[in-house]
């Protein structure tokens, strides 16, 4: 599974406020909705990287969002 690789699949780290709660946030709901502790792992991943490139420090990724961001994770 690894890293998300953020600077490699174009974005940048700009704030670590909030991460785990995404990670945990994403982790959950994927479990909810019937996915392996694998799948959902990489749901949590997804959402507390994609939450380090933004400056916000509130709310989480949306589906769209995250679903880019797996994308662009799956071919690197």
């Amino acid at each position: 599974m690894g890293v998300v690789p953020l600077e490699k699949i174009g974005f940048e780290v700009i704030n670590t406020v909030g991460c785990g709660d995404a990670f945990i946030g994403a982790f959950a709901s994927a479990k909810v909705e019937g996915y392996d502790d694998i799948g959902a792992m990489r749901w949590g991943c997804a959402a507390g990287a994609y939450k380090a490139t933004r400056i916000e420090t509130r709310g989480s990724p949306t589906f769209i969002q995250l679903g880019d961001v797996l994308k662009k994770w799956a071919r690197t």
